[in-house]
C-alpha cells in the first residue's frame, strides 16, 4: 500500500494532504524519512510528526423547543418560546 493511501485510511489526513506532509519530510517509515511513492507493509512502523489540529468548539444556549439539527424543522420556531412560525414558500 502506498504511504499516502495508508495515512488517509488511518484518518491522519486526506491523500493530497499526505503528499504535502511527505514532501515536508515529516513522515518516517522505520526511522527513515519517507518519500512520495514509498510502499509499506503491515510490519513497517510509520511515524507522523506534524501539525496538531487547532479546533475551536463553541457552546451556546438556545431557547427551549428550538430544534437545530433538522434542516426542515429549523425553519419553524417554537410557539411556546414566544416565537412565531416562519412561512415556508
Amino acid at each position: 500500500m502506498r504511504i499516502n493511501k495508508y495515512l488517509a485510511s488511518k484518518k491522519y489526513c486526506t491523500r493530497r494532504e499526505a503528499d504535502e506532509v511527505i514532501k515536508k519530510g515529516k513522515v518516517f517509515i522505520n526511522g527513515r524519512v519517507a518519500i512520495l511513492g514509498d510502499k509499506i507493509t503491515e510490519k513497517d512502523s510509520v511515524e507522523v510528526k506534524w501539525r496538531a489540529k487547532n479546533c475551536r468548539y463553541y457552546a451556546y444556549n438556545k431557547p427551549r423547543g428550538i430544534i437545530t439539527h433538522c434542516p426542515l424543522i429549523s425553519k419553524m420556531y417554537s410557539l411556546s418560546a414566544g416565537w412565531t412560525k416562519i412561512r415556508s414558500d
